[in-house]
């Protein structure tokens, strides 16, 4: 009986095997994305973990653990080892190539060579051998890499000598001729603690060199036993383990010893499953042995790559769910779609299988067979498919950078087995909800149905779309709320809300559902206005009968056009995906990087002298810009708000021509904001060019030997020197060009031209020779020596002049008008500073002479005067957050203090982002370099504030590899460089950025165009098949051919383009509202700049061409089809 109705349900299915193959097509693609999806995302983590760790120095991924034990016992011996060896390798075996494992005793004094075997001595280590260090060490495994250059391996015990014990060992070859040992010299180590012994004999027996020096096995020997430090020089001296332990431990009971794992990690064995695994198995590790082991340190960098991997897995994979559950929805109402039209073109057999006495239960078991069968068979075959076609993906052209062209690693799991067990689910349960409600229909019912329109679908009936749309609603709500697909649990710890990311696919479901059901008011009130006094004999009938056709039964067509809004709106979300990814990941790298090379963290000193950045820079072949650039930290001192800001002081003039900018970070141009910025202005006297000396003619009130006056002055390069000029002994600097006697205590203070060469400005802290033209900045005072308090005091000022190298006094200032000068005010003790006209002891004015008068401070900055009014705060622009937080407007001064030096800015205008600062990281402010280094530098005792970064912009066409070499090659000492182009292909090539993009999308694009192009074919089949009496009727009621074939190709483009163009419009709009809440880093932050919506029309036009040319055809085919439809034939048949 079984096989019976085997035999039967195999014949019926085969009958309309090509209605059945659009459906094993559906079922076997949403198995096939289904378990495509874990092996491909198992895939991009494999790559991306082997990338993170290929970029990483391979031995900062080997674990250095150490520990230490005292005393040197065996019994001692065994317990930290049995403690800590098998914790190691139960955790990590599975992941190492090697484990290496050696023992160093406690450093000793190097006592020096002896005669005999007897050494005489205390305790106290020999003159001159401070620096000398020796050690007992024994590595497992020695004597296999060595080889024995001259002596004899050594005993294996303690030789008992006269005085002491005799140790008999090995030394490398280096320690040998750096120590003057060789075999049979005996030496002395010396323990710098109290012990049963004084010293020790040691006799060398042999010296040995590394057969392989670079390998890994002596790491354990130069970074775990500590020999590579400068500070001392070391010999090693090897013995067996035995003589280690058992022998000088018993000699000397007090000796401590270090325990010293090397694991060298084998990054092939670590695969993105193991992550998780390793990282607890690291970390428990860690916790047991550090709470149990003496002295217990692990040292890897691999638990911080581990923990960066997957902080960037997390982040990145997101928005490829997002499109993952939107093709998974697509595929499965596709089969929901091609299984309704199976059903329905088998409504007749169904209903006489009902007339002949078949039940529901039997009818629905029929098709349940069906659907069980399709579904094992996908879910056999759609792994293996999956598995197939993902490791194909990186050997096509396309997707190359994902893995160098080759396969990508691939494997069948059991996650991979669960999600095609889902997606069969799905697919059996698309097939059998159709029949279910098909199985209730008997004959009678299918010939009324057949008559008159279907009812409306329950979902419509009860408004569930409208619910639907409500629910929506209520999660983009909580989504805006949220900020984010990452929720923020109670604990502090991030969790995807799984819910919120389907909100993309509920969305073109409701939005689909809901314009489904405006569709038929739409297209009957079209009709209606067409059919009017006015338009009727404009209007087609063939046009108004179609619109009416479609508005009285849109059942024909509800399926097909939800179809096509699901497939267009995936089609445009995704190309709005990957246009606005695309996009994104290259802003990004333009904005981290800021120019075409930036180069940070340099310094102007270098061996030999002080160099000027700039110039060098600027000389290097294929730089056509070098902008100077300084950033640091600045702590916020006004009264009204407190906090730290970013400081980014730019060069208005070049900076426009390096950087990399987007309208939508100002309010206005690039330019007009740096305009505003733009606020350097010459200060200063400016001096001679063949200025050689300066002088100053100065009375001090007070003799004060420890209070130095200098002299600031800038250069052509803007940078500061301090020069001395003498001291309020007063005494000149140079007493050659300026004697100057101090005079007689008691006598009255002299006056004093003190002075110094302009080239003696060249120091430790202010190295080099300034290059003209040079301004006098600013005079003032500072105490000298340790002295870090300055005292109450004034000085009379007379002139300032300059004597040129022909030997010429040139006046630079003669103080007639003190009110010429300005006091520096950088401190909060300098406000009570005065500069005023000097008066005599009868309290009369003396022209030409003020007094600067200083109260007491501290010592750091210059207490003086400097030529010019005050500077007015420095115009910058502002992050908007720092409005924000600081309660800020446009015009107000904020007090700052940056390196320990005062100043205050006016906020001249208002941006969100700037190159290279990032909001996610505290507010911010940009200011002119040159403004910001004099604001900064002219009250300063030494030195200034100067550039730190150059950003570079290339020429065209130039070599980057040859720019960068040069770069590197100027004599800077530079922190690094930031190569934009080189930043840009890691991320083109990163699978879990751009490259594993391109796949996911071509992914969504080929599944538009399958399900688009099959669904449409087979629903213009059914749908004409069982339209063809109503054809019929229109032809023989008066309907001309051409008529006819103008219904049908109007019903055709209004269904398809009316779910073209709406699917492509909600598309775009999810697109551009999703795609904020994607906006999040590797890192879990922000992302900085902020995503722009990118539609890749080319792609969408491409996609949906061929789209069109099927649908071109298939209309093409219907049109031929129903020219050649016999009217006659067809009535007969619909009569019967």
């Amino acid at each position: 009986m079984l096989v019976t109705s085997l035999q039967l349900i195999g014949r019926r299915t085969l009958s309309h095997w090509r209605l059945l193959t659009a459906v094993v097509i559906g079922v076997l693609l949403a198995v096939t994305i289904m378990a495509g999806s874990v092996i491909y995302f198992d895939a991009l983590r494999d790559l991306g973990l082997t990338r993170d760790l290929e970029r990483q120095a391979p031995a900062s991924l080997d674990i250095l653990v150490e520990s230490s034990a005292s005393p040197v016992n065996p019994n001692q011996f065994a317990q930290q080892y049995d403690l800590v060896d098998p914790r190691l390798r139960s955790a990590m075996s599975r992941y190492t190539s090697d484990i290496y494992f050696g023992i160093r005793t406690d450093t000793f004094y190097y006592g020096g060579v002896a005669s005999g075997n007897a050494v005489e001595g205390g305790r106290e280590p020999p003159p001159n051998s401070d620096l000398r260090r020796v050690f007992f060490g024994a590595v497992r495994g020695l004597e296999e890499r060595v080889n024995l250059v001259a002596g004899e391996w050594p005993g294996q015990r303690v030789v008992s000598g006269q005085a002491e014990p005799i140790i008999e060992v090995v030394v490398l070859e280096d320690a040998a001729a750096k120590f003057g040992l060789a075999p049979g010299v005996v030496v002395k180590a010396v323990p710098y603690w109290d012990d049963r012994f004084a010293s020790v004999a040691v006799r060398v027996t042999g010296v040995i060199r590394p057969t392989d020096p670079g390998a890994i096995f002596w790491r354990v020997h130069d970074e775990g036993f500590g020999v590579r430090t400068t500070s001392f020089t070391f010999a090693s001296f090897f013995v067996s383990e035995d003589v280690l332990v058992a022998g000088l431990g018993s000699y000397l009971p007090k000796m401590g010893a270090g325990y010293y794992w090397l694991l060298d990690t084998d990054i092939d064995r670590i695969h993105a499953v193991d992550v998780a695994p390793l990282q607890r198995s690291l970390a428990s590790a860690n916790t047991e042995l550090k709470a149990n082991a003496d002295g217990y340190r692990q040292t890897t960098s691999l638990p911080e790559v581990l923990d960066r991997f997957g902080t960037r897995l997390f982040f990145n994979r997101l928005p490829m769910f997002v499109v993952l559950i939107l093709i998974v929805l697509v595929v499965i109402y596709y089969v929901i779609t091609i299984a309704s039209l199976l059903i329905d073109a088998q409504r007749s057999e169904i209903g006489l299988m009902r007339s002949r006495g078949a039940t529901s239960r039997q009818i629905v078991s029929v098709y349940a067979v069906e659907a069980v069968f399709l579904s094992v068979l996908a879910l056999a075959l759609g792994p293996l498919l999956a598995l197939a076609g993902v490791g194909l993906i990186g050997v096509v052209p396309l997707f190359s950078g994902l893995n160098d062209g080759d396969l990508l690693p691939v494997r069948l799991t059991w996650s991979v087995y669960r999600m095609a067990g889902i997606g069969a689910l799905l697919g059996l349960l698309a097939l059998l909800i159709p029949s279910l409600r098909a199985a209730r229909v008997g004959l009678l019912q299918y010939r009324q149905g057949s008559a008159r329109p279907p009812r409306l679908p329950a979902f419509q009936r009860y408004y569930l779309d409208l619910a639907l749309m409500g629910i929506v609603l209520f999660f983009f709500w909580q989504l805006s709320k949220q900020g984010s697909f990452i929720a923020v649990r109670l604990l502090g710890d991030v969790a995807v809300d799984q819910l919120v990311l389907a909100v993309p696919a509920m969305f073109l479901v409701a939005a689909g559902v809901v314009l489904l059901r405006i569709f038929p008011p739409a297209m009957d009130w079209l009709g209606r206005l067409l059919s009017s006094r006015w338009l009727s004999g404009i209007a087609s009938p063939a046009l108004v009968l179609g619109l009416w056709q479609m508005a009285r039964n849109p059942a024909h067509h509800a399926r097909l056009s939800l179809l096509l809004i699901l497939t267009a709106g995936l089609g445009v979300f995704a190309a709005s995906f990957g246009g606005t990814l695309e996009r994104s990941f290259s802003e990004r790298v333009h904005y981290e990087s800021g120019s075409d090379i930036r180069v940070v963290g340099f310094s102007q000193l270098r061996r030999g002298g002080m160099v000027e950045p700039m110039s060098e820079l600027r000389a290097v072949d294929g730089v056509a810009v070098a902008s100077p650039v300084f950033r640091n930290t600045a702590s916020i001192t006004s009264q009204s708000s407190a906090g730290f800001v970013h400081v980014l002081g730019v060069d208005p003039n070049t900076f426009e021509e390096v950087a990399w900018s987007r309208p939508d970070f100002f309010s206005g141009s690039f330019a007009d904001s740096l305009a505003a910025i733009d606020s350097f202005q010459e200060s200063g006297i400016l001096l001679p060019d063949d200025a050689q000396f300066i002088s100053v003619r100065v009375q001090p009130t007070r003799r004060r030997a420890d209070v130095a006056l200098i002299a600031r002055i800038s250069d052509g390069q803007g940078r500061f020197f301090s020069l001395l000029l003498g001291t309020l002994a007063p005494t000149s600097s140079d007493q050659n060009a300026f004697p100057c006697s101090p005079g007689l205590q008691g006598e009255p203070i002299p006056w004093c031209r003190m002075g110094a060469s302009i080239s003696g400005a060249a120091s430790y802290l202010n190295p080099g020779v300034p290059t003209p033209p040079l301004r006098l900045e600013a005079i003032g005072v500072t105490p000298l020596g340790r002295n870090r308090l300055i005292q109450p005091g004034a000085v009379d000022l007379d002139d300032v002049s300059v004597v040129t190298r022909s030997g010429q006094q040139v006046l630079l200032e003669d103080f007639s008008d003190a009110s010429d000068w300005s006091v520096l005010t950088k401190v909060d003790e300098a406000f009570a500073d005065t500069l005023e006209q000097a008066h005599n002891a009868t309290g009369t004015a003396i022209s030409g002479v003020a007094r600067m008068a200083w109260s007491s401070g501290v010592a750091g900055n210059l207490r003086g005067v400097a030529p010019g009014r005050i500077q007015p705060p420095i115009p910058a622009l502002v992050s908007s957050s720092l409005l924000d937080t600081g309660n800020y407007a446009l015009g107000d001064v904020i007090d700052l203090t940056v390196l320990q030096d005062s100043f205050s800015v006016r906020i001249a205008g208002v941006v969100t982002y700037f190159p290279t600062l990032d909001p996610e990281n505290g507010p911010f402010l940009v200011t002119d370099v040159r403004t910001l280094a004099r604001a900064t530098s002219v009250g300063r005792s030494v030195d200034g504030l100067v550039p730190n970064e150059a950003w570079l912009g290339l020429e065209q066409g130039v070599d980057r590899d040859a720019v960068m070499s040069g770069v590197r090659g100027v004599p800077l000492r530079i922190g690094g460089v930031i190569d934009r182009s080189a930043e840009l292909e890691a991320t083109a090539v990163d699978p879990l950025v751009s490259a594993g993009w391109r796949a996911l999308l071509a992914i969504a694009f080929i599944t538009v165009l399958v399900v688009s192009a099959i669904g449409f074919i087979v629903h213009a089949q059914v749908t004409f098949r069982a339209r063809q009496t109503e054809l019929a009727l229109l032809r023989a009621t008066g309907l001309s051919m051409r008529q006819l074939l103008a219904l049908v190709t109007l019903e055709q483009l209004l269904v398809i383009g009316a779910g073209i163009a709406i699917g492509a419009f909600m598309g775009a709009r999810l697109g551009a509202t999703i795609m904020p809440y994607l906006g999040t880093s590797g890192a879990g932050i922000r992302i900085a700049p902020p995503m722009i919506l990118e539609i890749d029309w080319g792609l969408v036009a491409v996609t949906f061409g061929l789209v069109g040319a099927v649908f071109a055809a298939v209309i093409g085919v219907i049109l031929v089809s129903v020219y050649r439809m016999s009217v006659h034939r067809v009535l007969r048949l619909g009569e019967r």
